[in-house]
């Protein structure tokens, strides 16, 4: 049987689910960013793939093709990090566990989400196309064996999604070792990551509309 509510797991004892949400995750992220990319590329008539010029002695640059990138440079930068935010707050609620403390298997799907942080790298920065083949392959291959042989705690519906997300962000400690330690109490830490994503998110559509204006 089941259980109907988060609260009574058994953290250490609990049923896994095996399936393949980190593959429609990953998937899906890949199709958003890569959406961006090419809005971008339409509207400031810019490669699709990113195009690198030698500019000294073991010195490259990425070429623009515009004649104005200091706002262009703002907002990739700004893009950038509003994708990799986004991408992690995505894999909190796909892969919400209040066990990953307590479970070394959960190692495994921390690593995965972190690699996230190679979508918008690889989107935006890296030219070559086999690149982009070994990384996506890699990340379905690891996506496929984390879902099937480790599995998650939670169950793939979002109710359980969203109330293992609320569980892993109430009361939530951050030890970043030599910068000290940082407690949100309540659910704060939803809403500190909530409000991060949205001025991101407000600061990449400005610097969006600036770089238009200043073209």
């Amino acid at each position: 049987m089941k259980p109907t509510s988060l609260s009574n797991i058994d953290k250490k004892n609990a049923i896994r689910y095996h399936d393949c949400r980190l593959v429609i995750l990953f998937v899906g992220l890949f199709i958003l960013f890569f959406s961006f990319r090419l809005i971008v590329s339409f509207v400031f008539k810019t490669s699709l793939l990113a195009e690198w010029v030698q500019v000294g002695h073991n010195q490259w640059q990425l070429l623009t093709g515009l004649e104005n990138v200091v706002y262009y440079s703002y907002f990739r930068i700004a893009l950038f990090f509003f994708e990799v935010f986004f991408g992690w707050l995505a894999a909190a609620l796909f892969c919400a566990d209040k066990a990953a403390e307590e479970d070394f298997n959960d190692f495994y799907i921390v690593l995965w989400t972190t690699f996230l942080i190679g979508i918008p790298i690889v989107i935006n920065m890296v030219p070559n196309l086999w690149i982009w083949s070994g990384y996506v392959l890699l990340m379905l291959i690891s996506g496929i064996y984390v879902g099937k042989r480790i599995g998650f705690i939670c169950p793939f519906k979002i109710r359980f999604l969203w109330q293992g997300l609320i569980e892993e962000s109430t009361n939530l400690k951050v030890d970043t070792g030599r910068y000290g330690r940082y407690s949100f109490k309540g659910k704060n830490a939803l809403w500190f990551i909530g409000f991060v994503i949205l001025g991101l998110f407000i600061l990449t559509v400005a610097l969006f509309v600036a770089t238009r204006v200043n073209m």
